[in-house]
Parts: structure tokens; C-alpha cells; sequence
């Protein structure tokens, strides 16, 4: 993976992120069940649009999955892309890939 196409990923899915937060809010606190699933359906689109980008590189991937066994990778996976954990793990991730390719430079 190029630099350039490193730092395009990074900043798609950090703009994914902040979009998710913002959304987080009428998820969880809106003042109706429209709203609320307005923004459930945001979320869900938003997740499966970081999973398509992080499908497309495999180095990413390892990064999100790094454990022992194909198992434990399947669980991480799986709840990298729920509701509840992703602005943490994404948070976390982005850290990951920031130190992992753009510090050692």
C-alpha cells in the first residue's frame, strides 16, 4: 500500500467515525422511534461502509483481528461492527493504523 492511498483510508475512515458520533446521539437518545431509526439505519449504512474499505486491504485486517486463532479473530471482527463498540474499537484502530504506518515513517 502506497502512502498516499494509506493516508486517503485513514482520513475516509476517520470522517466515517466522526459521522458515526454524530449520529450516535439520535440513536441512542432521539425523541422518537423515527428518529431513532433514521439513525439506526445511519449507523448500519456507516459501519458497512468502513467494513467494504477495510475488506479492501488485508493489512488492515490483520490490524483489527490481531489475536491467536481463527475464532477469536471471528469474534473481534464481528464486534468491531456492532453498534455499541464501534466508535471505541474504530477510535482505538485509527490509533493502531496511525502508529503502525505513519509513525515509523
Amino acid at each position: 500500500m502506497e502512502t498516499s492511498d494509506l493516508k486517503s483510508v485513514y482520513d475516509r475512515l476517520l470522517e466515517i467515525l466522526n459521522d458515526f458520533d454524530e449520529s450516535y446521539y439520535d440513536y441512542s437518545k432521539g425523541k422518537n422511534k423515527k428518529i431513532r431509526a433514521t439513525a439506526s439505519s445511519k449507523l448500519k449504512m456507516l459501519m458497512r461502509t468502513a467494513e467494504n474499505l477495510i475488506l479492501m486491504y488485508p493489512e488492515l485486517i490483520k490490524l483489527i483481528t490481531a489475536a491467536p486463532d481463527a475464532y477469536s479473530r471471528s469474534i473481534v471482527w464481528n464486534e468491531f461492527f456492532l453498534i455499541k463498540y464501534f466508535s471505541g474499537d474504530m477510535s482505538e484502530f485509527l490509533n493502531k493504523f496511525n502508529l503502525h504506518f505513519f509513525k515509523h515513517n
